[in-house]
């Protein structure tokens, strides 16, 4: 429609960030949408509301929606409240679209006290300003038109709109209502919701497109981008993919696999599809080390068993080995057959040596999948550490709480997953 040509234009003279990022998006008229939204793949936008706002107005809603994508809003609610997540999320883009000199309308939300912060952190105020007693409504969660709470756009109950969505100053976050340019959960293009892995895969595509746009706002635009490139990048790298996340996708793409019909692909069967699946090699073990110096107290070992466990179930190793070991290993490894649960157990608690269970392996003559070591990385491996040492040739990945192994007498080796804040 011919407004939103103008508004376009606008952002292509003047906002070359925006433009770069804008452009991978599908643009879609819907009449269903109230007002206009996206998932991360397009844009949807209902007629009727594009023409209730100035070419102005029009620009910074879409620049609204860009930043939404940028930020990747559609894949980090999580469990999260759809209708008090949106609000969040407006508030951590909002201040910077008006930093870059766009007009917002009217009923925007923002609120100062807000800028620089991100949405996990602007929805976990909000949701305490909001008192414990309230609990989430039906109208909380996203609807099947894609516009969850959005039929009640800036109104109170009783119909009349709402002062709490004020454009200025702090407003009031009891009753606020998303107001236009909803962020909705994103899907897989047939529908399906998206795996971590898939998440991952959008957050490394974004970012490289944040880097293009980011490149070229600084050969021809006029820094009006600047928040908006560096806000975005922040928020990427503010929640790194969990490390069982990684450690699960590296062991997948590790593992010899072919394909078979007697495992179709689950994605496609609500379609009536029938695709070959993976079927995985399931002749390797997968060894486990645990760093029992002190590293993991026994809640967290039970966490670590069940991140394991869901490992397994994906990659359906012969066997699962555990290793307990601090300056030597302690008693006997465990052996967990296929389909056995593993269970984790507190054992040692002395000094710390790494070389030990790669001696170990060395020594019962396995060839291991892979060799899994959890630990806070304070301690030495290699030839001219604690015991004698027997370098692995099968692939290693260091699980670490607080820093990498320091490797004494050789080359790195093994990859390094670092624990976030020790959340397992």
């Amino acid at each position: 429609m011919k407004e939103l040509r103008q508004a376009e234009k606008r952002m292509f003279r003047d906002h070359p960030f925006y433009t770069c990022l804008y452009a991978a998006l599908k643009k879609i008229e819907d009449d269903a949408v109230n007002t206009m939204c996206t998932d991360g793949r397009e844009i949807r936008y209902n007629p009727a509301f594009v023409l209730t706002l100035t070419i102005p107005e029009l620009l910074f809603v879409l620049c609204h929606e860009v930043l939404h994508v940028a930020f990747l809003h559609q894949v980090r609610r999580g469990e999260r409240e759809f209708k008090l997540w949106n609000i969040a999320a407006d508030f951590a883009i909002n201040g910077i679209l008006i930093k870059a000199g766009l007009v917002m309308p009217e009923d925007g939300l923002h609120d100062p006290r807000f800028d620089g912060m991100k949405a996990e952190k602007i929805y976990n105020i909000l949701k305490d300003e909001r008192g414990e007693g309230d609990k989430p409504t039906p109208s909380d969660d996203q609807g099947e038109d894609g516009e969850g709470d959005a039929q009640s756009e800036s109104q109170g109950e009783d119909g009349e709109p709402s002062d709490d969505t004020s454009g200025s100053g702090e407003a009031s976050t009891g009753e606020q209502e998303v107001p236009w340019g909803e962020v909705l959960d994103g899907t897989n293009e047939d529908g399906s919701s998206l795996s971590e892995v898939d998440k991952a895969e959008i957050e490394r595509e974004t970012a490289s497109r944040i880097y293009e746009a980011s490149q070229v706002e600084k050969k021809v635009g006029d820094g009006s981008g600047g928040h908006a490139s560096q806000g975005a990048l922040d928020a990427i790298a503010a929640d790194p993919m969990p490390w069982h996340e990684i450690l699960q996708d590296s062991l997948v793409r590790s593992t010899p696999c072919d394909v078979s019909f007697s495992n179709p692909n689950r994605r496609f069967l609500h379609s009536g599809l029938i695709i070959a699946g993976n079927v995985y090699d399931q002749t390797g073990d997968l060894v486990i080390a645990i760093d029992t110096s002190g590293s993991q107290s026994a809640e967290e070992l039970k966490v670590i068993a069940g991140r394991i466990n869901e490992i397994v179930d994906v990659i359906d190793p012969r066997s699962v080995v555990v290793i307990y070991c601090d300056s030597t290993i302690n008693g006997e490894p465990q052996v967990f057959e296929r389909g056995e649960e593993v269970e984790l157990e507190m054992r040692g608690g002395g000094g710390t040596a790494f070389n030990p269970p790669f001696n170990w392996v060395e020594h019962e003559g396995l060839y291991p999948h892979a060799l899994i070591y959890f630990t806070d990385g304070m301690g030495s491996v290699g030839p001219e550490a604690r015991h004698e040492f027997t370098e692995p040739d099968y692939p290693v990945f260091w699980i670490t709480t607080y820093e990498p192994p320091y490797f004494s007498g050789c080359e790195e080796f093994g990859e390094v997953i670092e624990v976030q804040d020790r959340e397992y």
